[in-house]
């Protein structure tokens, strides 16, 4: 027997929203990147004197020196797992934050929207579906605005990384994606910071405007100040990191701030 749920949004909760899980993964490689960068900072120190041994040693002896690198492998074989794990989870946080985001705006056009309408609207894209939600509740004009370009944006990064294409260049064409005259290698961690950082930002941008918008208090009610004021100090700590120096190896990497603390602050939405 189908279950019976009001076609009138604002007449619920109940029922109530169940998450599909993603917000968790999201928040939890998070958390995992802000664990990782002060064990990658105490690695870079601990390393930087041998490698500047290691090069004093080959220049002194020549490139017969450790040819295969082996020697070199050994010194630096801990940082690049730190720089290969932080590019793990900043993948899966995109990802999962791109997943995110669809919900918020899911949970959005339910709560705020006749059932009919709500079910029309899930055949379309994820941006497709901000734009006409948002029209619907009286704020027309979005696409112009930050929150659509942050959706657009995750969800180009959700699709091309779904579809197992390079995230960092052209997908209309899978030679121009995938094909390269150098090996590119372990991706630096600073490039992967900024990654997770932009796409934690977008999540909040779209998160802050449609709890701005919104016309069922649920929307704002549902687990959300716990989890975004998680969400807030976790980026916080992680933006308290600083690299310098990134054109040499190894680079710098410093904590700026021991002090951290974060107000659930709604980002200002332009």
């Amino acid at each position: 027997m189908q279950e019976e749920h009001p076609d009138d949004p604002l007449k619920m909760p109940p029922p109530y929203w169940e998450d599909s899980g993603a917000l968790d993964q999201f928040i939890r490689s998070m958390e995992m990147v802000k664990d990782l960068l002060p064990a990658l900072a105490d690695e870079i120190n601990k390393i930087e004197p041998l490698i500047n041994d290691y090069h004093d040693r080959r220049d002194n002896f020549g490139e017969e020196y450790d040819p295969e690198y082996i020697e070199f492998g050994k010194i630096t074989g801990d940082f690049m797992n730190y720089e290969a794990s932080i590019a793990s989870y900043a993948d899966l946080c995109v990802l999962m934050g791109a997943i995110s985001v669809e919900t918020l705006i899911n949970k959005f056009c339910v709560y705020n929207l006749h059932r009919e309408i709500a079910e029309t609207l899930e055949r379309l894209t994820t941006p497709e579906k901000l734009i006409i939600s948002s029209a619907l509740v009286g704020h027309p004009g979005v696409k112009s605005r930050a929150p659509y370009e942050a959706v657009k944006a995750l969800t180009k990064w959700r699709n091309a990384f779904a579809h197992g294409h390079c995230i960092d260049r052209p997908t209309q064409s899978i030679h121009r994606n995938h094909l390269r005259k150098n090996t590119s290698g372990i991706r630096g961690a600073h490039f992967s910071i900024n990654i997770l950082t932009e796409a934690v930002n977008r999540y909040l941008c779209i998160h802050d405007y449609l709890n701005e918008i919104t016309q069922n208090p649920y929307v704002v009610d549902v687990d959300d100040f716990e989890d975004t004021t998680k969400i807030r100090q976790i980026l916080a700590e992680i933006q308290a990191y600083s690299f310098s120096d990134i054109e040499y190896f190894p680079y710098s990497l410093e904590r700026q701030n021991e002090n951290t603390e974060v107000v659930n602050q709604p980002l200002k939405v332009e």
